[in-house]
């Protein structure tokens, strides 16, 4: 059943037209932050871009601390440091907390998907564990697979599988950024 009567959560479509503040703490923030992690090669960028991108629809603390310390652990994978060493160095706390209805905070979010990846062994393992989960799934696994991602990689049988089932248009720009 869907949650929505739209693509789009009703907060959205009411910030689009104008109708609400830019306040917003939803897991949004969480699950578009990603790229940030992936395109910017030092910290400060990564700090500074996840503030950009994620004030215009997000502008709450929590919201923006979120999308900052997920930014950051995509970028810490990236260069090679061990997960273990990166919950260290932003003093992360494993976490877990049962998903007893549809999450849709960055605080009712963050948490598990943080805790799924720590615990996770490759790409495969790390999604289908927070889908087990349940909860907001699609948002859940965007968040763990970006990070699972920077961690693992993932295998390219899966790759062309997913390829095969989005529009060509998609696979042209995603074939394109992978090769930057």
């Amino acid at each position: 059943t869907p949650y929505f009567k739209s693509s789009f959560s009703p907060n959205m479509i009411k910030w689009a037209n104008g109708d609400i503040s830019l306040k917003s703490k939803g897991n949004g923030a969480l699950m578009r932050i990603s790229p940030v992690g992936f395109l910017f090669n030092r910290e400060k960028e990564v700090i500074e871009n996840a503030i950009s991108v994620t004030t215009p629809s997000h502008n709450t603390d929590e919201g923006i601390s979120g999308a900052i310390k997920l930014s950051l652990i995509i970028f810490y994978l990236r260069m090679g440091i061990p997960k273990e060493d990166i919950y260290k160095k932003l003093k992360i706390e494993l976490k877990y907390n049962p998903f007893t209805k549809f999450n849709m905070t960055c605080s009712e979010t963050l948490d598990n998907c943080l805790y799924t990846f720590f615990y996770s062994n490759s790409f495969n393992d790390a999604i289908k564990k927070i889908i087990y989960m349940g909860g907001d799934t699609d948002t859940n696994a965007a968040i763990v697979g970006s990070l699972a991602e920077a961690s693992y990689k993932i295998d390219e049988q899966l790759i062309e599988k997913a390829n095969q089932k989005i529009p060509y248009e998609f696979v042209k720009v995603l074939t394109k950024y992978y090769k930057i």
